[in-house]
């Protein structure tokens, strides 16, 4: 024999090859349900290794609760000639294609995720050592899309156990992350942790929150600002799928419905998936609120907490102070539903200026002087807040209203 060379195509009939795979893995069952083809070539020209590119195919593979479809995997490589295939180097240029993969409600969708490392191999397990970088992940969880980019890890992978630790950025919203992901084989359970290295940075003019996770089902957003982030993520056979967070917030500003805001800054613990509530009140400052009405320095501490009416939060507000109409307000124990075509709740206003009153109402000519504490009773809806049936008590017996209509006195008669 005098080759130095070896090249040919071939293809697997499905339970050939499940057959085979088998030992190589502690899943009890995997279905490959289309035909596998490829290529391979091997290069028997040097003394100390043996070099091939290993080429394969195929529609579907399912194992336990995981399915990855059209699938495409390339491996070029390396193999000492005194112990062929016992331990595998993969050279640049190996890759692994997959356009989607899933289990249950969530999935993954990517670009060519590139491929460098040692395979090691025996009878019955292997372990791979290397790194991994891809250009683009598409995260799904039900009909919500989560798209990172620029991702490098190192990873470390056996029949028994896959642990991943790298960086990414968010595609959408500038941001750059670290992550480690620790999987169990076996019992098809793992974990991930993220922390923010870059944070997502929404001052850009077309940079918003509702970008990050698409379609956003919130109706409120963040339009600039800082965001500092650490998420945890588990998975198992027997357990939903769990996502928490702690969101440190600097400096932004955005809107809910119709109501503005600015210089927002919290720190919050939160439950994103499989619902949205807080594991921990968070205190909040706002620096600014426009409702029609102008309030500012609103400080309060608030949790989400879910609740039977419907899939979005309600929100709980504990010790609310803020300053409005040259006084003040306060409320406590205050419950806004998310889910609600209205809410209602009340405020007590303390030494509000009631010239301050006539301004913001744009009542022409009335002159108002007098301060006074009272009840609000708010409702916010679909359309902006409404204010019905106040009360006020002024804190002194003193002050003054004078009535001075455009048109004079004349005008003062029609009017009576």
């Amino acid at each position: 024999l005098h080759d130095t060379s070896i090249e040919g195509k071939y293809f697997l009939y499905p339970h050939l090859l499940t057959e085979w795979l088998e030992p190589f893995t502690t899943h009890n069952k995997i279905d490959v349900t289309s035909k596998v083809s490829g290529s391979l070539s091997v290069d028997l020209s040097a003394d100390e290794h043996i070099t091939s590119t290993f080429i394969a195919a195929t529609d579907r593979v399912i194992f336990d609760a995981y399915r990855a479809d059209q699938i495409e995997i390339r491996l070029k490589t390396s193999t000492p000639t005194s112990q062929p295939f016992k331990r595998i180097e993969l050279a640049k240029g190996s890759y692994i294609n997959i356009r989607q993969f899933s289990q249950d409600g969530q999935s993954l969708a990517s670009s060519v995720i590139d491929l460098a490392g040692d395979l090691s191999t025996s009878t019955d397990s292997w372990q791979f050592d290397g790194s991994l970088s891809t250009e683009s992940v598409d995260v799904r969880y039900q009909s919500q899309l989560l798209q990172l980019k620029d991702i490098n890890a190192a990873i470390v992978a056996s029949n028994e156990l896959l642990d991943i630790d790298g960086r990414f950025s968010t595609t959408k919203v500038p941001g750059r992350f670290s992550f480690t992901v620790d999987h169990d084989q076996t019992t098809a359970a793992g974990t991930l942790a993220v922390s923010s290295i870059d944070p997502i940075d929404l001052n850009a003019q077309d940079d918003r929150l509702s970008n990050l996770w698409t379609p956003w089902p919130y109706p409120f957003d963040l339009l600039n600002g800082i965001i500092r982030l650490v998420a945890n993520a588990a998975w198992s056979r027997s357990n939903e799928f769990t996502l928490h967070t702690k969101i440190h917030a600097d400096n932004t500003s955005g809107h809910y419905n119709d109501i503005t805001f600015s210089d927002l800054s919290f720190v919050q613990q939160l439950e994103i998936l499989p619902t949205l509530r807080s594991t921990k009140p968070g205190e909040i400052f706002l620096a600014q609120l426009d409702s029609g009405v102008i309030a500012s320095n609103i400080s309060t501490s608030v949790s989400l907490q879910s609740t039977a009416t419907g899939s979005l939060p309600s929100i709980f507000v504990k010790d609310l102070y803020g300053e409005i109409l040259g006084g003040s307000f306060s409320a406590d124990n205050i419950v806004f539903d998310l889910n609600a075509d209205s809410n209602r709740f009340d405020i007590k206003a303390e030494d509000i200026d009631l010239a301050e009153v006539v301004t913001a109402q744009q009542l022409e000519g009335i002159e108002v002087t007098g301060r006074v504490d009272g009840r609000i009773p708010i409702m916010i809806d679909q359309q902006g807040i409404v204010i019905e049936q106040g009360k006020f008590i002024s804190k002194v017996h003193a002050g003054t209203i004078r009535y001075n209509p455009a048109g004079g006195t004349e005008q003062l008669r029609q009017n009576l």
